[in-house]
């Protein structure tokens, strides 16, 4: 077990969650990530989920940008008969991903060996099992996990370059439109990607996020926004 315990809050939508997250949302409703966008295809907020069954989803959200989604989804909420209320559960991201969860607890996994997200309403977790900011900022670098509020905020979301969060087959949603024209007739102008930073463009250094010491080289690196027409080595 180890755990690092993340800036994000847990947020029950319901009821008729599914029927919700399929009218505005980027994903399936059974997918396991998926985001909000507005209409011009930019990242409102980037979410994990624990479906609890077609009427409840849990939405697990950055903190960051927990009140933009709360104001960007008030008049869709209004003209449904679906809510959102936090949960008193804290957010750990367990590496392993060999915890399982107690009574009154969730569970996250993430694809891959990414470890799994718990959902948990106690205060603390034993202090051996927390891993420290540099190895949970390797932990993603090595895996090119990047997190809204930390590595993004509100990018046009393709720039993120992540599959996971983009359905090109389900029906429409909010902001549709853009996602498939950029997928099919262009491509998105920036891609979010680890670099080493001597690879890295003197220009955009200052922008690197999440940076801390490759063990294994014993050089910097992070998340930084390449143009797509970049290559790096």
């Amino acid at each position: 077990m180890r755990l690092y315990r993340l800036k994000m809050s847990v947020h029950e939508l319901g009821p008729h969650a599914a029927d919700f997250l399929k009218a505005y949302t980027t994903q399936a409703p059974d997918a396991p990530r998926g985001a909000f966008i507005d209409a011009k295809g930019k990242a409102v907020a980037v979410y994990d989920q624990v479906r609890m069954d077609a009427d409840r989803t849990l939405l697990i959200i950055a903190d960051a940008v927990t009140g933009r989604l709360e104001q960007h989804l008030k008049k869709y909420l209004f003209l449904s008969d679906a809510s959102l209320r936090r949960l008193p559960l804290e957010v750990y991201w367990d590496l392993r991903g060999d915890l399982s969860p107690a009574e009154g607890e969730f569970k996250a996994i993430k694809s891959g060996a990414n470890g799994a997200l718990l959902l948990t309403p106690r205060l603390s977790v034993n202090a051996a099992s927390v891993v420290t900011d540099d190895e949970f900022k390797n932990f993603r670098l090595d895996r090119g996990i990047a997190l809204q509020g930390i590595d993004y905020d509100d990018p046009m979301l393709l720039n993120l370059a992540d599959p996971e969060l983009v359905s090109f087959s389900k029906g429409c949603y909010l902001g549709q439109e853009i996602m498939a024209r950029v997928q099919h007739r262009s491509k998105p102008p920036l891609r979010l990607a680890v670099v080493d930073e001597l690879s890295c463009p003197s220009e955009l250094r200052a922008s690197m996020t999440s940076r801390a010491t490759n063990p294994a080289t014993g050089r910097a690196r992070g998340f930084v926004f390449l143009p797509t027409v970049a290559t790096t080595t």
